[in-house]
């Protein structure tokens, strides 16, 4: 059992590898375990053995496969791993695939997390559309307004004003919208 839980958290998460242990491995298993790793004179790493009793909270099978874990990636980060010897008679006990794969709410949970980020990712490409829509309406509003506010400022000029503003505008519009104008200076322009 230490052989796969130290593969599995080398591949997977604690919370996988803990619960296709206490899936696979009875209780008895599980504290042999513990006393097996505890005994190996590795307290300055890993501390202590705990007795574990079940609460409300966790059984102390839990409890003592979170101190089997806890103990492994001590002894793992200070690179202090023991070698571990399983017995050949006990090979056939250890799951054939690793945590990763015996737990499918794993499979569910990684599913899950990408619908979330297909979802935040629709809603900001839908707020972004939106946004960009607003911006677009705003702008033809403005621009409409401008327009407006022209007429009105041609109302107010005396008729032989009009014909100038009226000849640079027409030289504004078609330098905006060609880059080049094809206005006669000398036509006519009627007001």
């Amino acid at each position: 059992m230490l052989t796969y839980i130290t593969c599995g958290l080398n591949s997977g998460s604690a919370s996988n590898v803990k619960t296709a242990v206490l899936g696979h491995f009875t209780s008895a298993e599980i504290a042999e375990a513990k006393d097996a790793l505890f005994i190996a004179h590795l307290a300055d790493v890993i501390g202590e053995k705990k007795k574990r009793v079940s609460t409300a909270a966790r059984s102390n099978t839990e409890a003592n496969m979170d101190d089997i874990i806890t103990a492994i990636q001590q002894l793992d980060n200070s690179e202090r791993m023991p070698t571990i010897a399983v017995k050949a008679m006990e090979l056939g006990k250890i799951p054939k695939s690793n945590a990763e794969e015996l737990n499918n709410i794993s499979l569910v949970d990684r599913l899950n997390k990408f619908e979330d980020t297909i979802d935040t990712l629709r809603n900001l490409l839908e707020k972004s559309v939106l946004e960009n829509a607003a911006m677009r309406d705003d702008s033809k509003k403005l621009k409409a307004y401008k327009c407006v506010q022209e007429d009105k400022t041609l109302n107010n000029i005396p008729s032989s004003g009009k014909r100038h503003l009226q000849y640079n505008k027409q030289l504004v519009v078609d330098f905006s919208t060609k880059g080049t104008t094809n206005v006669n200076p000398f036509h006519s322009i009627q007001s």
